[in-house]
């Protein structure tokens, strides 16, 4: 190619045509602070009883040390939706699992060398529904949740970061056969005057079932209560709701009753169906789902040391779990935490509205952030006198239910 551009007429201008052109067919690729990732299928072909290995190198191009921290990325395995993989043009199913996460820790970063690079494989079956016979693209697209040249101790100490979309290039693979694939069970939707069953896996104790009923329970009020206050907040009053511009950024008509129907089908999930909570994650997080797989929530370390209710409390957990299914609100994990959600908010409400966090701080409220208050006039004794009753049968209801499930 060198010799035909050197030896012929084209002009320089057609060169750098063809090249865009080039560059634009092979999608755009995106690096981070120095970062790049580089990904390949290991194989152009895969039959069905293969492991669909994705080879990926995670690179510094940078003449400094850097440290990368692993969350959003293959370093981690399938801990977060961070390829983008099609089939016909259709978007495959992401089946790996979703994270509540507290902060970064030192164990979190990874070292890579100046002009280095840290490489693996990690197996695309484990993350996505591909199992029809065709053709497939993959293309890494995710975030660089925190990078930099200081020591993992010192990065981990900030309280904001500020994540940055990656992308590499696509890449191709065939799938000669059709792959067994057991697709998650959907549970059908129970009538409302069901009696929700919740069951309990994983090894857990006494005292976490009744942590757990207690927390489902808070976690019913609060989204009472947010719900609630979207319906008493007059439209041309909900622009100024600090509340939501707070958590979700800009209003618009549409997002908001988005972020309001999202309540409400967590509050239906979690009054009319089948509930499962399994004990059995050690990891340092919250709690994941998979969020093809309703209604199992796995409860984990820092679950139980959060309080009952508050910011990043146990019934906010509850929230930003089911929030996560498919067949709820199918949020995802955008950013964590009050200061880089607030962020979010700012930057990108299209993404706020469809954070998981987002949803739970809305809900939690602590510290209170008011919005639409009832003032004085006969419209406002009549929602009040709505209002106070709602509040105070839920409180009682609350009470009540703790009172008996003590006794269970």
């Amino acid at each position: 190619m060198h010799k035909y551009f050197h030896h012929s007429k084209v002009s320089p201008m057609v060169v750098f045509v063809l090249l865009l052109t080039v560059g634009l067919a092979m999608g755009q690729v995106r690096s981070v602070q120095g970062i790049s990732c580089e990904i390949r299928p290991v194989r152009t072909k895969y039959a069905a009883v293969d492991r669909l290995a994705i080879a990926y190198s995670m690179i510094n191009n940078t003449d400094d040390t850097l440290y990368l921290c692993k969350w959003k990325t293959p370093l981690e395995g399938f801990d977060s939706n961070m390829f983008t993989v099609t089939k016909d043009e259709e978007e495959v199913t992401y089946i790996g699992r979703l994270i509540k996460r507290g902060s970064p820790s030192p164990d979190d970063y990874v070292l890579i060398a100046p002009k280095g690079r840290v490489s693996g494989t990690i197996d695309l079956s484990e993350g996505y529904a591909v199992y029809k016979e065709g053709d497939y693209t993959v293309t890494f697209n995710s975030v660089i949740y925190d990078v930099g040249k200081e020591t993992p101790l010192r990065l981990a100490a900030k309280k904001a970061y500020a994540p940055q979309e990656i992308t590499s290039a696509v890449v191709n693979f065939k799938l000669t056969e059709v792959r067994e694939y057991k697709a998650p069970e959907i549970p059908m939707r129970k009538a409302d005057s069901a009696a929700t069953k919740v069951t309990y896996s994983g090894g857990c104790t006494t005292s976490e079932k009744n942590d757990l009923k207690d927390a489902v329970i808070e976690a019913k009020r609060l989204l009472t209560i947010a719900i609630l206050q979207m319906e008493i907040t007059p439209q041309a009053s909900q622009d100024t709701c600090r509340r939501y511009t707070t958590w979700f950024g800009t209003w618009t008509a549409a997002r908001w009753n988005t972020v309001k129907n999202n309540f409400q089908k967590i509050l239906d999930a979690l009054t009319y169906q089948d509930l499962e909570f399994d004990c059995s994650c050690t990891g340092n997080y919250y709690a994941y789902v998979y969020p093809a797989s309703p209604y199992k929530i796995y409860l984990c370390n820092a679950f139980w040391n959060a309080p009952m209710t508050g910011t990043d409390s146990k019934a906010g957990t509850i929230i930003h779990e089911m929030s996560h299914f498919y067949v709820v609100a199918s949020t995802d994990d955008h950013a964590y935490g009050h200061t880089n959600c607030k962020n979010l908010a700012s930057s990108d409400p299209t993404k706020a509205i469809d954070n998981a966090d987002s949803h739970e701080y809305f809900c939690e409220n602590t510290p209170e952030i008011g919005c639409y208050r009832i003032r004085g006039g006969p419209q406002s004794v009549i929602l009040w006198l709505l209002v106070i009753p709602l509040i105070l049968v839920l409180e009682f209801l609350r009470r009540r239910y703790l009172a008996r499930s003590r006794q269970i």
